[in-house]
């Protein structure tokens, strides 16, 4: 039978492990002074928990009634946050590093270049079977119908981005038709024209050659070459793209409202023409700015159901573990529901608290109330466990204190890792990992905090009922009669099954073969895990917010597949007369120059829009210098007539002649090539500014384009993801440290925690899992759960009064092995519906949680016990003889104190009535309790033939002359009950 004892009765004299020097506690040298200083130091921190939960449960469980009302009122109180509620869904403003050069670049630029920042719409007409579509006149003539139904919305004047001609912005093949069906026909011999033609513009100022790789699905082209001059003809498309340029605002903007009205028109009118289409033999998809915003709050109500689903299993787990099938009276079925409400309420504390301080909520944060919860469950296990392993000679409120002073510092430190995982990422560059996490560490924080106040109010409650003898799930009915039930209902016939398999499994693992093979298992998992970590992707597909079978998800796997078409970046030029002069040769060339770094990165095609290039190329055709006088400025705007389409690229201000005659801006085009991989974006993104930087002597330059916020993120994500493992794990390794004392158990742990995050990485890229923000959140997850599931058998190990290591290991997997089990079930039963939802990114969160879950408890309940057995053999408490002696003296007299301040009541109620033997005398209580009526400790008498005789360990005594002594497995009664208290023993 298991009982809570002393902390350090557990370091009792009970012989070091194979191998150690006997004579290390006397050796002088200053390693050992250290070490004894490192434990002195330890057990003060331990000593300073274990008074303050001491102190802390004797207040709850005196002013219980008090404590359930307060703690109701603070509930109250922290909900009132929610008025300040405000949901946050703009992807520019969740997934992005907010304050990045992009941003910064972007809105300096949209000065000049108004059409460098704004908000697409998409639609993509194709036919069913794919075809070529080059000759297609319905499908054309379907496109412009809808085209022209799309303009007619209300409000379109108002949000579109407007061209140089003050012209609603619309990139499509159907301005060369001006938008005339009549017009539709000859299409192929139309498109050629406009393609032998640069001077022919479509609305964004770029000639068909630009544009049509855009705009028509799986573009093919061939050259021709011919005389005058080679040309280039059409030979295949299979979609037609039309892009609706909208203004682009924040969401504090004036017109943000009107733009999101528009979009959702746009998104309602061709959901409604879609399936007409369809009947047609056509494929219609579209896209709207807003769409990617709105697919996290669908996938999330889409999967309420789920949810509720997951949440009716973790609830019916819970309570399978606290019934007790054999006895309606010991079971905690009712405190169990109590329970998961009280956590329940910590969560809306925290998200209270996080709205009171007017932080943005995210749909997908709903999530944390799975999570929170599966951590809750995990310390209410250890607690009702606790409390249920205090000596059974310990009545009423003295258990819960017992319980608490045992395992509130455990369940505090290992809440603490989980909290510290959170709290360090809430400086993350990302709002949505910063937002995730402010409201996962107030959720945690609270929800610890109402465990341990208003929960143990409630247990004190369920103790008290208990030990009345009512009923578990009918504490209203009258209870049992005491002849009918058991006189101490803490008195266990039989070990719980549970803990004889995990003993079983303990010394399944200690034989030596198991020993080898595990050994080596977790070197081989490791390895793999380092190996798969070297392979893992990094992208983030937008399509993995939405839910299978949206138009979001239909219209991202047909731009994929049918326009994989690179992206232009626009290298920006300072303003003239600055620092640069764009009548001067060597400035001149410069400019030129951009062409080069352009053609030696291997991410950028080698075709540019270079307007110096082509201005000096026409001067140098019409023989007139740019570099002599005011020549430049005289035929800038000749230049521009003839070749229009760099006019948007040169911003310039107008004389009295109406000629240029200064720049305020110009650019350069360049062109990723065609790879929609996120990672080669960013590392474009990267390169092309290191280049610039580097090998151009132009001040003030710089690349931008609207694609670079998004590469933002895939260049930061990786390191950002770094930063928050370096920090946590650091900040971690500093907590566990005076908890575990002995520098190789918390090494061992600390390993644990490192090979995990390797496997879970080696994992991901098993499932081909990227690395991402969503990836990101649940990496930090896994750093506080990783340390959850080895610390409770570590600190188990150490404590364990057990004579050899192999048997410290089976005590500790008996002890806490239960608890960490039912808390890694709790938390996989909590995330398994989500393995079931409708959304690619719900999925994922899945996948890794379970590999969390998993692996997790592979190290606490397989690799981690055997590891403690093979390489930290030591018994401390050789070390702390001297600690152990002083405590237990200490305990003594507060006992002997605490049972003079007893009323005759309090003393009665510890007595023989709950061992089996009704006392006939108040002085026969005393005697049953080893302990006289002064208050003096004195031998204990034999009670009854019902109780099993005491086997003695040892027959030291304390500095008192009080025999000190403890017992074997299985035999019940200690000699002051009341002098255990904070360890669990066998």
């Amino acid at each position: 039978m298991s009982k809570i004892s002393d902390s350090n009765s557990s370091f009792t004299k009970g012989g070091g492990g194979e191998g150690e020097d006997p004579n290390m506690a006397r050796n002088g040298n200053c390693f050992y002074r250290l070490w004894i200083l490192w434990i002195r130091f330890c057990r003060a921190i331990s000593d300073f928990i274990e008074k303050i939960f001491e102190k802390h449960t004797r207040f709850i469980t005196k002013h219980h009634s008090k404590v359930i009302i307060g703690s109701f009122c603070f509930v109250v109180l922290m909900a009132m946050g929610g008025v300040w509620f405000n949901a946050l869904q703009r992807n520019e403003e969740l997934f992005i590093p907010q304050g990045s050069e992009a941003f910064k670049k972007l809105d300096e630029a949209k000065v000049h270049f108004p059409d460098i920042k704004f908000r697409v719409q998409d639609v993509i007409l194709a036919r069913s079977d794919s075809r070529n579509i080059i000759n297609d006149t319905d499908l054309f003539i379907k496109a412009l119908e809808l085209h022209k139904e799309i303009e007619l919305l209300e409000n379109y004047g108002n949000v579109c981005l407007r061209d140089k001609d003050n012209k609603c912005m619309v990139v499509t093949t159907l301005e060369i038709f001006d938008y005339n069906s009549a017009d539709i026909n000859n299409i192929e011999t139309k498109f050629n024209t406009w393609l032998r033609d640069s001077s022919k513009l479509l609305s964004n100022g770029r000639p068909a050659e630009l544009n049509f790789p855009n705009i028509l699905g799986n573009y093919k082209d061939r050259n021709i070459t011919s005389v005058p001059r080679d040309y280039t003809e059409i030979v295949s498309t299979d979609a037609v793209r039309i892009t609706y340029y909208t203004k682009y605002a924040d969401t504090s903007g004036d017109n943000y409202g009107s733009i999101i009205a528009w979009e959702d028109r746009f998104i309602s009118k061709c959901g409604k023409v879609r399936d007409q289409y369809e009947d047609l033999g056509m494929t219609l998809n579209y896209f709207a700015a807003r769409t990617r915003d709105d697919a996290i709050l669908s996938s999330t109500v889409g999967d309420l159901p789920l949810f509720s689903v997951a949440f009716i299993l973790m609830v019916a787990f819970c309570l399978l573990v606290f019934f007790r099938w054999k006895n309606v009276v010991t079971g905690h079925l009712t405190v169990a529901i109590c329970g998961i409400c009280v956590i329940m309420l910590g969560v809306g504390c925290g998200f209270g608290l996080a709205m009171w301080i007017q932080t943005d909520f995210v749909a997908f944060t709903g999530i944390l109330m799975f999570l929170i919860l599966g951590i809750g469950m995990d310390n209410m296990f250890i607690i009702v466990e606790a409390m249920e392993s205090v000596d059974p000679d310990i009545q009423g409120d003295e258990r819960l204190v017992k319980a608490m002073k045992h395992i509130g510092g455990s369940i505090t430190m290992t809440t603490s890792t989980d909290l510290v995982a959170f709290a360090v990422s809430t400086v993350s560059d990302f709002p949505a990992v910063h937002l995730f996490c402010v409201y996962a560490a107030l959720s945690i924080f609270f929800a610890y905090a109402m465990l341990i106040t208003l929960f143990l109010a409630l247990l004190t409650w369920d103790i008290h009922r208990i030990e009345r003898g009512q009923r578990d799930i009918c504490p209203c009915k009258k209870p049992i009669e005491e002849a009918k039930r058991s006189p101490n209902p803490w008195l266990k016939t039989e070990e719980d099954f549970s803990k004889r398999m995990l003993k079983k499994w303990g010394n399944f693992l200690m034989k030596t073969p198991t020993k080898i093979f595990v050994f080596l298992a977790a070197c081989g998992l490791l390895a793999a895990g380092i190996y798969g970590a070297t392979k893992i992707t990094q992208k983030f597909e937008w399509k993995k917010l939405s839910r299978d079978g949206s138009y979001f998800r239909n219209y991202a796997d047909a731009r994929d597949t049918k326009f994989p078409a690179g992206y232009d970046v626009s290298v920006i030029l300072p303003e003239d007369g600055t620092t640069f002069d764009y009548s001067t040769e060597d400035d001149q060339l410069a400019i030129v120059a951009l062409d080069t770094i352009a053609e030696e990165n291997s991410k950028f095609e080698s075709m540019t829009l270079n307007w110096m290039k082509g201005y000096r190329d026409w001067a140098s055709n019409m023989n007139i210098s740019l570099t002599q006088g005011s020549n430049f400025y005289n035929n800038l705007t000749d230049f521009l007539s003839v070749v229009p389409m760099f006019e948007a690229d040169i911003k310039y201000t107008k004389g009295v002649d109406g000629r240029a005659n200064k720049i305020t801006a110009s650019r350069v085009v360049f062109f990723y090539e065609n790879n929609n991989d996120a990672i080669n974006q960013a590392e474009a993104m990267k390169t092309i500014r290191s280049d610039l930087d580097l090998k151009s002597n132009i001040t003030g330059i710089y690349p931008i384009s609207i694609m670079f916020i998004y590469a933002e993120q895939f260049a930061a994500v990786l390191d950002d993801t770094i930063r928050n493992l370096a920090i946590a794990g650091g900040t971690i390794l500093v907590i566990t440290i005076p908890y575990l004392i002995h520098p190789g158990i918390t090494g061992l742990v600390f390993l644990g925690f490192s090979s995990l995050l390797f496997e879970l990485l080696g994992m991901m890229a098993a499932w081909d899992v990227s690395l991402d923000v969503i990836a990101m959140i649940i990496i930090i997850m896994a750093i506080g759960f990783s340390v959850d599931y080895t610390c409770h058998i570590a600190h188990a190990y150490m404590i364990s009064q057990a004579e050899t290591p192999e048997k410290r290991v089976v005590d500790a997997l008996s002890t806490m092995g239960v608890s960490v089990l039912n808390g890694g079930v709790s938390t996989f039963l909590g995330m398994l519906i989500t393995a079931f939802s409708g959304a690619e990114g719900f999925r994922i969160f899945f996948k890794m949680v379970f590999g969390i879950v998993v692996l997790g408890l592979i190290h606490g309940l397989i690799f981690l016990p055997v590891l403690l057995s093979i390489f930290v053999r030591r018994d401390l408490r050789e070390d702390m003889k001297e600690f152990i002696k002083k405590h237990d003296d200490e305990e003594r007299r507060k006992s002997q104190k605490r049972f003079q301040n007893m009323s005759e009541a309090e003393k009665r109620r510890q007595s023989v009535q709950y061992r089996g033997s009704k006392p006939t005398s108040p002085d026969n209580d005393y005697k049953m309790y080893g302990i006289a009526e002064n208050g003096d400790v004195k031998e204990k008498e034999p009670i009854s033939d019902k109780v099993p005789e005491k086997q003695p360990m040892s027959d030291e005594k304390d500095s008192n002359g009080v025999p000190n002594k403890g017992y074997e497995d299985g035999k019940q009664g200690t000699e002051i009950p009341i002098y255990y208290n904070n360890a669990l023993a066998s």
